[in-house]
């Protein structure tokens, strides 16, 4: 099962108009646009006769119910623990559904959440705070409660916006209210004291002129926790008969139920006056069954709508913090996925396919099935590519980008009133053209009696797997009992309730292997690295959960740590001063850093020392130095990467013997290569390097007497392993290490904004990097084509440029991906393509038109003027648009068009 999480309201913050609009979406029960009619079907070539039209769909003029109206079990139920485990007899009525969504009580209609810190909810029950007449003049001056009262948000949110307003003027040296404060980031709100040290006051056309400018905010109401099922399982349920059909769908309801009793034990939070999250006592939620997807394939999924409110342990209700409903969203799956798979195989004797992350599919429907009704993913995966080449440069998209893509590409809600019924024979249709008819539906079923029993011998080889390298701290040095529970969910397959799986895996947090850690946040959506946490766990909705590591993990901890203390000072490594000074001597260009660098390493003596080297610092160039050095005094250094084309590099910068880390540990434990007092190894990039890795390294080096000198950027690439521990050495021994501070890379003037952004990123400043970039650095375009063509430009004026300035640098196109490199090659060609002479010709011109200027156009809505003359600069050259803008081309070309020039025959 797959569980998807969607924020519910209003952008514009008309908190009614929206609710409005969620009930109509989700309750059945009221009429909603016409059915597709039998022409409509008829016109889609891809169907056919196979068309549900066929088969006694009704007409357009029929009123048939709307998608979200195809609810499979009629009227939407109630979920959930909240507001005292709200019950009503039958299902969820329309008004009740509305009042729930309003912050009321579903049955009285009875106002539970405060409007305050909600303009919408304030705005539409006409709540006040503070008692305020609502027009008066401009001069007039008001309390922060009364402008709050006026503007419908919290007096408390009002404060941090003066507040933050009268700390940016001093900062900018602003005093005088009135002047826009455009780069401030947030709504600003000019204010004076009542007096020395007195309370805050407004007045009234600075509260007008706040609203208007401020955006409006969002009405949030509630959250749409989206339940869908693996596709198979929607296959024998389209296919099945009534029998079958009851069952899958129980099955369906106690996976639902499983998943959303998970999350109110540990997502459910309140959003408490102090700013800090508190544990609500459940969600009030409603429940609706659907059976098809967008594209009219079988689908079935749950809408589980939860209320945007929750009690807290006195009894007070606040707003939920929706946070947590997202951190924990993907452990709900893998748990309802579970509980989904023993139910069926309970009820049915199903079998299953093993599960991966979370997800299996029911062993005998062919994928051919699958893939026929899927017909919805298949248009995702249509517009995914062009959706990956214009927002991730290429890169596969994220849960998020997927949305988008759903988003952008479904069918409108009004365009599917048509019941799943109907659909029947043409699903059935369907599947029998690829494999999947009657007598295979069959063959799925009664696999099994019951789903096989957990012995105590599995149980006890689930725990030693869990700790063991490859359980859960293969990636991360840290956990939280949500990565125990995937993990479990996955191994249990169809063996264990939802319920089972979590006392297991709190079975096995509190066992001896377990350790438990201060919570602390997460960094960049991983795990933190152990760093000998004190023990007590606690529980942060917002930043954190409890963190736990294995007492394996703290043991390779514990292994690095001693082998670096014992080998501080050990007088490993030595280069004597007669022999370092004439290797320094001969590269007068290192600089100061650089020097102090090589000299620290090569003279500490210490086993295993770290190099803090920042990206553009010249790292490889001093290392080469060093390697020299350490040859000299009769040493062998060894260069090791995690990577393997970063082991090239490095190799042919050094000229010393490298290979990557895993062939260097592979052949050391293997007894290939053997290191000794006369061994120096150099590891690059060690951000890069697991832990375990690093602790057997430093163990070979401690047995042998060799040295260890670990060099990288902790602001770079991380491990993919469970890491960390070469950043703690890092940090836990600042006198010990050696570091590099000039940035070299962007040494030219030239390059000065683009060094600062480098060290603006490091330093966590990303907004200020970013400016820095787009002011001139970077080219903006609105799709990917013109981002391209942008490009090519670009690198054809310099390419013309060189042609008269041999001496001058080549210029390059660089793309991550093979699509993108061949649409800049093609456009490379078009551009060059002469059949007489190559591209550089075209500068060699006849002495009767040398001095002509040249007009080249191309096929993008501008020209590039320039002066071919000897001499001529890319500088000279300019890109012209149709309103007589122009600007140089070198570095700022944009779209140009494609004709030829009337007598250059430049084609």
């Amino acid at each position: 099962m797959i569980v998807s999480v969607t924020v519910l309201g209003s952008r514009d913050g008309n908190a009614a108009k929206a609710v409005a609009g969620v009930v109509n979406y989700l309750d059945g029960r009221s009429p909603a646009p016409a059915g597709r009619s039998p022409e409509w079907w008829e016109g889609k070539q891809e169907l056919s006769s196979k068309a549900p039209c066929k088969h006694g769909l009704g007409g357009a003029t029929d009123r048939a119910l709307g998608y979200y109206a195809d609810s499979v079990e009629g009227p939407g139920t109630w979920l959930g623990r909240g507001l005292a485990g709200f019950s009503t007899a039958g299902g969820v009525a329309r008004d009740e559904l509305a009042r729930m969504l309003l912050g009321q009580d579903p049955s009285s209609g009875r106002q539970l959440l405060d409007g305050r810190g909600s303009a919408a909810r304030a705005d539409h029950l006409g709540r006040d705070t503070a008692k305020v007449a609502g027009q008066g003049p401009d001069d007039e001056l008001l309390t922060i409660p009364q402008a709050a009262s006026l503007l419908g948000v919290s007096p408390q949110y009002l404060r941090k916006v003066v507040d933050r307003t009268a700390a940016a003027r001093l900062e900018a040296d602003l005093p005088e209210p009135g002047q826009p404060l455009a780069g401030l980031g947030h709504p600003y709100l000019d204010a004076a004291r009542s007096g020395e040290n007195g309370h805050w006051q407004v007045t009234r056309g600075e509260v007008r002129r706040f609203a208007a400018e401020r955006d409006a905010p969002t009405a949030v109401i509630g959250y749409d926790l989206t339940f869908s099922v693996p596709k198979s399982v929607s296959l024998l349920w389209a296919r099945g008969d009534a029998d079958r059909q009851a069952a899958i769908v129980a099955a369906v309801g106690e996976a639902v139920a499983a998943g959303l009793a998970y999350l109110e034990e540990s997502a459910a939070f309140i959003q408490s006056p102090g700013g800090q999250p508190e544990k609500a006592t459940g969600l009030l939620a409603a429940c609706y069954l659907h059976g098809t997807s967008r594209a009219l394939d079988p689908q079935l999924h749950a809408h589980v709508v939860v209320a945007n409110m929750a009690e807290r342990a006195d009894g007070a209700v606040r707003a939920l913090d929706g946070r947590p409903l997202f951190a924990h969203a993907k452990t709900a799956s893998y748990l309802a996925a579970a509980e989904l798979r023993h139910q069926m195989t309970e009820r049915l004797g199903v079998e299953w396919e093993a599960a991966e992350r979370g997800l299996a599919d029911v062993a005998g429907v062919p994928r051919a099935a699958i893939v026929e009704m899927s017909k919805r993913s298949r248009e995702l995966d249509a517009v995914i590519p062009e959706l990956q080449a214009f927002y991730t440069r290429g890169n596969g998209l994220r849960g998020r980008g997927r949305q988008v893509a759903a988003y952008i590409t479904r069918a409108a809600k009004d365009d599917h009133g048509v019941d799943p019924e109907a659909l029947r024979p043409w699903w059935g249709a369907q599947l029998d053209a690829v494999g999947f008819d009657v007598g295979a539906v069959e063959h799925c079923y009664d696999r099994q009696a019951l789903a096989a029993l957990v012995t105590e011998e599995q149980r006890a080889a689930l725990f030693a797997h869990l700790t063991s390298p490859t359980g859960v701290t293969e990636m991360a040095a840290t956990f939280g009992r949500r990565d125990v529970l995937q993990h479990i969910a996955d191994w249990a397959g169809d063996r264990l309730h939802a319920r089972q799986i979590c006392d297991l895996a709190d079975a096995w947090l509190a066992s001896d292997v377990v350790v438990s850690l201060d919570a602390r946040p997460r960094r960049e959506g991983r795990s933190g690295d152990v760093v000998r946490l004190r023990d007590g766990g606690t529980v942060n909705a917002l930043r954190s959960e409890a963190l736990y590591t294995t007492s394996a993990m703290l043991s390779v901890e514990d292994r690095l740590l001693t082998a670096y203390q014992r080998g501080r000072g050990a007088g490993v490594g030595v280069v004597a001063e007669a022999q370092l000074a004439p290797v320094l001597a001969a590269r007068p260009e290192l600089g100061e850093d650089q020097v102090a660098m090589v000299r620290s390493i090569c003279t500490s003596g210490h086993r295993i020392q770290c190099v803090l080297g920042p990206a553009g610092s010249g790292k490889t160039f001093a290392l080469a130095a060093a390697a020299r050095a350490w040859e000299d005094a009769g040493y062998r250094p060894l260069g090791a990467v995690v990577q393997g084309t970063a082991t090239e590099v490095l190799r042919d910068a050094t000229a010393m013997e490298c290979s990557t880390v895993a062939s260097l540990l592979y052949r050391l434990d293997e007894g290939l290569v053997t290191l000794d007092e006369h061994s120096v190894v150099l590891v690059d990039e060690s951000s890069t390097i697991g832990n375990r890795d690093l602790a057997r390294l430093a163990d070979h080096v401690e047995r042998g007497g060799a040295a260890l000198r670990l060099i990288g950027d902790p602001a770079q690439h991380s491990a993919v392993a469970a890491g960390g521990g070469w950043r703690a050495l890092l940090e836990r021994y600042p006198e010990d290490r050696a570091e590099l501070v000039v940035r070299r890379r962007q040494a030219a003037e030239e390059m000065t904004e683009v060094r600062l952004v480098s060290i603006d990123y490091a330093a966590g400043k990303i907004s200020e990097a970013l400016e820095r970039l787009t002011t001139d650095r970077v080219v903006e375009a609105d799709t990917p084509d013109q981002l391209l063509d942008a490009l090519a430009a670009d690198w054809y004026v310099d390419r013309l440029y060189r042609a008269s300035n041999p001496d001058a640098a080549r210029s390059s196109m660089i793309a991550d991906h093979h699509v993108e490199r061949r649409e800049l090659n093609t456009r490379a060609r078009t551009l060059c393509w002469r059949p007489t002479a190559p591209c550089a010709a075209r500068w060699s011109r006849s002495p009767a038109r040398a001095s002509a200027p040249a007009t080249r156009w191309w096929p993008w809505n501008r020209t590039v003027a320039c002066d071919p003359s000897e001499g001529a600069t890319p500088a000279s050259c300019t890109t012209a648009s149709g309103d007589g803008s122009s600007r140089s081309a070198r570095g700022r070309a944009r779209w140009w068009s494609s004709t030829s020039s009337a007598g250059d025959r430049w084609r």
